[in-house]
């Protein structure tokens, strides 16, 4: 049964897929251990499918950031500073070239890199693309026929 979903818990906290996010289950835990305690509620989410040891909630809380998150961490400071340096219009391709040309300190960063960190800081940059606007008014566009204007005379 390795690698299939669940389709039909797919609706709610934990969706029930393969294997639940463990950051999720571990969060969900977190915020309510004070309550119950780990252990109890290990004990309930693995009656609902959520299979998750004590132990493995332990390890993961004491287990240090990955290499790859704390450098994550550090190119969004630099990327969001220097977005807004240069008037918050570079987009991902100036960025990339940025951070490769000027010594910042991050050693060279990969353009897929790039682009997932600016998503996830929701930062775009600017386009000169033309766009087209469009307005939509809420009046008809057809004239009123006759008897339905809102115009009496005397």
């Amino acid at each position: 049964m390795a690698r299939q979903r669940n389709f039909e818990g797919g609706i709610g906290f934990f969706r029930g897929g393969a294997r639940s996010p463990r950051t999720l289950v571990c969060d969900f835990i977190e915020a309510n251990r004070h309550r119950w305690g780990a252990a109890p509620i290990c004990t309930a989410l693995s009656q609902f499918g959520v299979r998750v040891a004590p132990s493995a909630y332990c390890a993961a809380r004491t287990r240090a950031l990955s290499a790859r998150s704390v450098r994550n961490e550090a190119l969004m400071r630099v990327m969001r500073q220097v977005w807004k340096e240069n008037y918050c219009v570079f987009g991902v391709r100036k960025m990339h070239a940025f951070l490769n040309t000027h010594e910042l300190g991050v050693g060279h960063v990969a353009r897929c890199t790039v682009e997932r960190l600016m998503r996830r800081m929701g930062i775009r940059g600017v386009s000169r693309r033309r766009t087209r606007h469009v307005s939509l008014s809420t009046a008809p566009c057809m004239p009123l026929g006759p008897g339905q204007s809102a115009f009496r005379g005397p």
